[in-house]
């Protein structure tokens, strides 16, 4: 009984090997096969049709960054009716909180 053991054992291993190798060879699908994308619409004319999108960004004593991480996150490749931009400083320096708001104004102005 111990050779038949052995033997279900190493045909198991054998069966779920080959349908691992043959998985990964021919049934798995690319994304591209998986997922249909398309264009998005021209946001100049159709930027309603865009979700509405909310870019939260927490920031405590980051006066190295912060002004930047404000730059990139106003910057980024969306209708401006559709994107909303959250600042959350909870600084405590006074100078992050200066450049923050400041930053947070000349966006605003812009």
């Amino acid at each position: 009984t111990a050779g038949l053991m052995t033997l279900l054992v190493a045909t198991d291993r054998f069966v779920h090997t080959a349908l691992a190798i043959y998985y990964r060879k021919f049934a798995r699908k690319p994304p591209e096969a998986k997922y249909k994308a398309e264009e998005l619409p021209d946001m100049a004319l159709y930027a309603g049709a865009y979700p509405m999108v909310v870019v939260q960004l927490p920031m405590f004593n980051e006066t190295e960054v912060c002004e930047e991480a404000i730059d990139y996150a106003c910057q980024l490749e969306w209708p401006t009716s559709r994107l909303k931009v959250q600042v959350m400083d909870d600084s405590t320096d006074e100078l992050t909180r200066q450049l923050v708001d400041d930053k947070v104004l000349e966006w605003q102005e812009r």
